[in-house]
């Protein structure tokens, strides 16, 4: 067989980008496998599968965490692959290896069914379906009936039940679907720009610009769809918004977030904000470290003071998004722009 060339840190990209459709540990058989399928290679693991184009011209499967780390310590620039027999052979002209190489996986089966080389797809409004999963993420909880992204018509909503958020798309009317966090807090990073649901509703796909399609198996949506979440989020009315010294609060998070860069996610770290009329008061408290700072603010006009456990990320994104904070009730405070609402239940923080 001819011998497949390619650009080795491109491909190590390529096979980077797959990883999200590795299951982390083999639960079902051969989860943890790169599939190479002639014209595109992917990965399965029961809730999602990552395809992207690339012609190996062979079919097989191997494991995926050794072909990644081994071609990540070769040295040389492009690499040489083809399979022959049931090995995948690489070398990049001086280091040469070779590992097992499964040829009749029922993966493939499985990845064909979902006919990814048939689907008609549907643009996405440029990235603000991106950038409202973004934001959604933020409040959506990872288990119970409310768990995931719901999506249906032009709105976007979640909520783990001490946070909600709804996001509005525009030029853009989706069918209802229920996206897994696990699987949205992923898609974010594709950028994706058109998808497609599955004529089962079961599944449903996104392709972005590179041409890498990311399928993730839906949750039902039945609990959602029998709640008005949209009807009910609060309304700001008359109340006048509180509004937040956008630089001063951002230099302060900036510098907050530096205690925090060793977490091992960064969509948990979180940051203590106090309003009062001393000012605002940014801290963290860790068991090792730190942070305290007083932003000078004489926005504060209420009695006493308002203590917000709020996500570091998440608070940049609204920071660039807008500055006004509403104060619903002694225990609710929510968060507004154009196009957007994020609810904290303070009393649960």
């Amino acid at each position: 067989m001819e011998k497949n060339r390619c650009d080795r840190l491109a491909f190590l990209e390529m096979l980077g980008n797959l990883k999200p459709g590795l299951a982390s540990a083999e639960i079902v058989a051969e989860t943890d496998r790169f599939i190479f399928m002639d014209k595109d290679v992917g990965t399965y693991n029961e809730s999602l599968c990552v395809t992207t184009p690339f012609s190996a011209g062979f079919v097989g499967s191997v494991k995926a965490k050794v072909l990644y780390d081994m071609i990540s310590k070769m040295s040389g620039s492009e690499l040489q692959i083809q399979k022959k027999k049931s090995q995948l052979l690489v070398s990049d002209g001086g280091t040469n290896f070779g590992l097992s190489c499964i040829s009749d996986s029922f993966l493939f089966d499985i990845i064909k069914k979902l006919n990814l080389r048939k689907i008609s797809w549907s643009a996405l409004p440029n990235d603000e379906f991106t950038r409202g999963l973004s934001l959604c993420c933020f409040a959506a909880g990872d288990y119970g009936s409310l768990s995931g992204v719901f999506v249906k018509d032009n709105l976007m909503m979640s909520s783990d039940n001490n946070r909600g958020c709804i996001f509005e798309c525009s030029g853009v009317s989706f069918p209802a679907f229920l996206l897994p966090v696990s699987s949205a807090n992923a898609l974010i990073n594709y950028a994706p720009t058109e998808y497609c649901m599955s004529s089962d509703d079961n599944w449903i796909h996104f392709r972005n610009k590179n041409g890498i399609i990311f399928s993730s198996r839906l949750l039902s949506a039945s609990e959602w769809l029998d709640r008005s979440f949209a009807d009910n989020f609060p309304d700001v009315g008359k109340k006048k918004p509180i509004v937040m010294p956008k630089g001063e609060l951002q230099s302060a998070i900036g510098r907050a977030g530096v205690l925090l860069s060793e977490e091992t996610d960064p969509i948990n770290r979180f940051v203590e904000l106090t309003f009062s009329k001393d000012g605002i008061r940014c801290s963290i408290k860790k068991s090792d470290s730190w942070f305290d700072e007083l932003i000078p603010f004489d926005g504060w006009k209420k009695k006493g003071s308002l203590s917000i456990h709020i996500r570091l990320l998440f608070l940049h994104e609204i920071l660039d998004r807008s500055t006004d904070m509403y104060i619903i009730s002694d225990r609710l405070v929510l968060f507004v722009s154009d196009n957007f609402k994020h609810i904290i239940a303070l009393e649960a923080v």
